[in-house]
């Protein structure tokens, strides 16, 4: 929440961040695996009660809580325009996430599934373009 005590901080430490309240990703989805490995290696693994990937509910707890959650910049984006949630000054290692879309091999697209998949591709065509 934009009124957070770790958002006045000018340097955000490991030890800061297991000192606080925790809403975890779900189990087996790629963001959790960067929860773990956040603090693989601590003697130590901060409070985690709440484990969702419901961006509505993580949105609704950080509003009244001091917990953290590790969620995108872009997630939170409005919510920070607002003033309700406050983006730590901590930026972890994490390499890019990386999308995909996978497919059968035999499948028959429907014509909505077919454009989607074509604008997916052109998307991905640009962002290679752009230096």
């Amino acid at each position: 929440r934009s009124g957070h005590p770790l958002a006045r901080k000018s340097d955000i430490t490991q030890a800061d961040l297991l000192s606080h309240d925790w809403i975890a990703p779900g189990q087996g989805t790629p963001r959790r695996r960067e929860y773990d490995a956040l603090f693989e290696g601590q003697n130590r693994q901060p409070n985690m009660l709440i484990e969702t990937s419901s961006m509505s509910t993580i949105r609704a707890i950080l509003a009244c809580s001091n917990r953290l959650a590790l969620v995108s910049r872009h997630e939170i984006e409005m919510d920070e325009q607002l003033d309700l949630l406050a983006v730590l000054p901590w930026a972890p290692s994490f390499p890019p996430a990386t999308k995909g879309i996978s497919i059968r091999s035999n499948w028959l697209p429907t014509p909505i599934q077919r454009q989607f998949v074509s604008i997916l591709k052109e998307s991905v065509q640009a962002l290679d373009k752009d230096p």
